[in-house]
């Protein structure tokens, strides 16, 4: 199993610590059992400046990460080391979801703090399916800190818990990593 090259560190503009991550230290955790180089397709829904972009990118080196963010974008530098690897679109995660034809291996939903899959006018009344078309069978959907996909809409959409950490220890964080069906 790969480890990620860096701590996924972002410095400003004035050369300062912008954003960094313990994600290098909490993917291998998460991810075991699962092959980095078969996660090919990469949602980062809600990537701001591009720190959990690059941990994603680093940690699953075969990947194409399509990333979304309302807030910031992705820092230069970030754009420029990933290349072609990294879409970005300024766009709700639940917008980019519905518009989606792609199906991805991996979505990622790093700090994402509000119910975002139920805002949407939908004929199902919320996005849980746009986000269960969006993800292949055997596919995975990774949340991290912030724990807000509802568990009976992500069951009756097809998908089951594979791992979890949902109590905050004061040194992980927490998660809820589910597979589709």
């Amino acid at each position: 199993m790969p480890e990620p090259k860096d701590k996924c560190v972002l410095w400003g503009e004035d050369g300062g610590l912008l954003w960094t991550h313990k994600y290098p230290e909490l993917f291998p955790q998460i991810f075991s059992g699962i092959d980095p180089f078969q996660i090919r397709e990469i949602f980062d829904g809600g990537c701001g400046f591009g720190s959990s972009t690059l941990c994603l990118a680093d940690f699953f080196p075969q990947s194409r990460i399509w990333a979304v963010s309302l807030g910031e974008r992705p820092k230069e530098g970030v754009m420029n080391k990933l290349g072609r690897r990294l879409v970005y679109r300024t766009q709700k995660i639940i917008d980019s979801l519905a518009e989606n034809r792609r199906q991805f291996d991996l979505v990622f939903l790093g700090n994402v703090v509000y119910p975002f899959l139920e805002d949407t006018n939908n004929l199902e009344g919320n996005g849980y399916p746009d986000l269960s078309r969006s993800v292949r069978a055997g596919g995975y959907v990774l949340e991290v800190e912030q724990l807000s996909l509802r568990e009976n809409q992500m069951k009756r959409t097809g998908f089951i818990i594979i791992g979890k950490q949902e109590e905050f220890n004061g040194k992980d964080y927490r998660y809820r990593l589910w597979c589709k069906k």
